[in-house]
Parts: structure tokens; C-alpha cells; sequence
């Protein structure tokens, strides 16, 4: 008799959305990221303040930003960053630019809380977890959003 490919614990475990950006990594909520899409062509800044556009998107509907590893919008999008999502809302015309956008389950992820004295004030980053090699932190889209725009240069 063949095993099942799935526990029903498995089943249940949350699944996420591992968005990379150079060297931050950020596991979200997989219902918080939009559908992938790959970015053809350069983006021009819109206002220097970390708004980008696509010059091939004749309608400008859609707007860009790109993470730096401090979770503040570049000013511009670094080479690498070809693939693009929304986070939280399905409609909201902004996407982020990205290195690396996949499926983790949430099964492989076991967060830690992040020592109080790590923390940062408004931080969107309380959870953090190994994977991979790599220390990945958890946290939601709206927080990352707000903490981002909060925080233009």
C-alpha cells in the first residue's frame, strides 16, 4: 500500500510565498501575493521616490517599486528583478519587482520569534525562519506596503 502524498497535518499547513529582493527575503502569506508576471523591458522612475513605470505600458496602469535589502523603495529597479506581484489586494495597480518568487509549504518553515532586541520600531518583521541556508522573515503584505511607504527616501 502506497503512503498518502499528503497528511492531513501537511494539508493544513499555511502556505507561502517566498519574494526575494537581492539579499532580503520575505516569506508572506501565499493568499497576500498576486500572480507572477515577468518583466520585459526597464522601468523609468516616476518620481524619484521609489514609483516606477513600464515606458512599453502605453496606459501607465500599472506602477512598479522595488525593494531595497532595508525595506525601503530604490529609486530605481536593480538589474535581476524580471519578475513582478501585487501584494494584498488583487486590483492594486502597484507590483513589486523581485529576484525570485516561488511556493514554500508552510510545512518546511518553522518560525522563531525575533529577539525583542532585534526589533525595530514599525518594523513589519516579528518572525523570522531558516530556509534553506537562509534566514527568511515573515510578515504580511499590508505591513510591508505601509512600512515601505512609510519610509521613502
Amino acid at each position: 500500500m502506497n503512503a498518502p502524498l499528503s497528511t492531513p497535518a501537511a494539508a493544513s499547513a499555511p502556505q507561502y510565498v517566498l519574494v526575494r529582493a537581492d539579499e532580503l527575503r520575505l516569506l508572506l502569506p501565499q493568499s497576500d501575493v498576486g500572480v507572477a508576471e515577468y518583466l520585459d523591458g526597464a522601468l523609468e522612475p516616476l518620481d524619484g521616490a521609489g514609483l516606477l513605470l513600464n515606458p512599453a505600458d502605453a496606459e501607465a496602469s500599472k506602477f512598479y517599486a522595488a525593494l531595497s535589502s532595508h525595506m525601503k523603495p530604490l529609486p530605481e529597479a536593480p538589474e535581476g528583478r524580471f519578475l513582478t506581484t501585487t501584494l494584498g489586494d488583487a486590483g492594486d495597480p502597484l507590483h513589486w519587482c523581485w529576484n525570485e518568487v516561488r511556493v514554500v509549504p508552510g510545512s518546511a518553515i518553522t518560525p522563531l520569534t525575533l529577539p525583542p532586541a532585534l526589533r525595530a520600531p514599525y518594523s513589519p518583521i516579528t518572525e523570522f525562519a531558516l530556509f534553506e541556508d537562509h534566514v527568511v522573515f515573515l510578515c504580511d503584505a499590508a505591513r510591508v506596503t505601509e512600512f515601505a511607504f512609510a519610509h521613502r527616501t
